[in-house]
């Protein structure tokens, strides 16, 4: 198994665009926080930009979904907050890595 490297998942994160503003969540800033750990499990948190964007909350969901299809990748913990919504969209994104 190859260790994923910062810059892979990076290069994940910067194809989920933001189509109003033309630029990715991680030129947005949105992710506050990023980790790998040796056995490739990937953890972010996601700050949207105001406690009611719903684009950060599809944001993170993309998110997840590509983070989930890189190959070599262990779990993916994709964690939102700084949301009116940040408790069930956290529910629905933990239900997401369980069916996958």
């Amino acid at each position: 198994m190859a260790s994923i490297t910062k810059e892979q998942v990076v290069d994940v994160l910067n194809t989920i665009i933001d189509k109003e503003r033309g630029r990715s969540m991680w030129q947005m800033g949105l992710v506050t926080h990023l980790a790998i750990d040796l056995d490739n499990n990937i953890s972010i948190t996601v700050e949207p930009t105001n406690p009611a964007c719903p684009i950060g909350l599809k944001m993170a969901y993309d998110a997840k979904v590509a983070l989930i299809s890189m190959a070599d990748v262990g779990k993916v913990d994709v964690k939102i907050i700084g949301h009116k919504h940040a408790d069930e969209m956290n529910k629905m994104l933990v239900d997401l890595e369980d069916q996958s």
